[in-house]
């Protein structure tokens, strides 16, 4: 059971992973920013990739460079991610050590033995610890390319041998650790710098949005968002127009017409920012039962008053 639950903790955690990562250069977002069609990039990667294509390289939206808004959530959600990961990838090197350390116990003592041996040559915990922490085979597995399966074993799988397996997505990079593999690598497409290591995988995404030849798509909203009504310059009559518009009640005094109208546009315009807004029906329901949520809230107010 603890099996399975580890595997879907990894699994999900591997989606955020990915979600974190830039679409061009496939490291973690380095002051991310956000496109118009809601999509997330490196800033340096995505302002140079406009030079080359005006458009979003994931939905080949058409995208400016002034479109681009800075995205200081999502660089604090990554910080807080990566200490998360330093942690985890710590506590599942310490369980690891203590199942072999438990093993290579278990074994020494075994029926099968006819000599105990009084000392196992068993490491450290903190020793082995360290060394997988500070090893450069344990910091270049760091730098795999997340298109592509790793030979590690997953720590739900009993291990034979004394050898730590860890998932990859707990061995994240460390800060100042620079290798030839590192290196940025200009692209011969778009001209962007990549990390080495993720050139190949940057590429054939470069050579295929090249073969595809979509044509830049402006963005068409399903439904406009409504624009917004100066209501104390507007008369009751006019109010009442629009109301009857939209499919509301047209009944009630200047303020109740005012809170009404102004409460709708505030939930149509919001729900055309989802993929799937819901329907006028809906939302004028949703409107109506507010509305007399607030009328059976205030009643008894009004009677304590009296």
């Amino acid at each position: 059971m603890k099996g399975a639950l580890n595997s879907i903790f990894i699994y999900s955690l591997q989606h955020i992973d990915k979600l974190l990562q830039c679409g061009i250069c496939y490291e973690y977002m380095n002051t991310s920013v956000i496109t118009s069609c809601s999509h997330n990039y490196c800033s340096l990667c995505i302002r140079k990739y406009l030079h080359y294509k005006t458009q979003c390289p994931t939905c080949f939206e058409e995208t400016f460079e002034k479109d681009l808004r800075k995205n200081n959530l999502l660089d604090e959600i990554i910080i807080h991610y990566l200490n998360f990961k330093d942690k985890s990838e710590k506590k599942f090197y310490q369980k690891e050590i203590l199942t072999v350390e438990n093993r290579n116990f278990e074994n020494v003592h075994s029926p099968n033995n006819f000599e105990c041996k009084k000392k196992q040559n068993v490491p450290d915990t903190n020793e082995i610890l360290d060394k997988n922490l500070e090893s450069p085979m344990s910091m270049a597995s760091n730098t795999t390319p997340r298109g592509q399966k790793n030979d590690q074993q997953n720590i739900s799988t009993p291990s034979t041998s004394t050898e730590l397996r860890i998932p990859s997505m707990f061995t994240p990079k460390r800060k100042g650790f620079q290798n030839e593999e590192n290196e940025l690598v200009e692209c011969p497409v778009c001209k962007v710098d990549v990390p080495q290591n993720n050139i190949n995988k940057h590429l054939d995404d470069c050579l295929k949005r090249e073969n595809t030849k979509v044509q830049p798509k402006k963005c068409e909203p399903k439904r406009k968002p409504l624009p917004k009504l100066v209501l104390s310059l507007m008369k009751d009559n006019i109010i009442r127009k629009k109301l009857k518009e939209f499919g509301l009640l047209t009944q009630g005094d200047r303020k109740t017409l005012e809170t009404r109208l102004q409460r709708y546009i505030i939930l149509y315009n919001a729900e055309c920012d989802k993929i799937n807004p819901r329907s006028i029906s809906e939302l004028i329901k949703q409107c109506e039962e507010e509305e007399n949520l607030e009328r059976k809230i205030q009643k008894p107010s009004n009677v304590n008053i009296l």
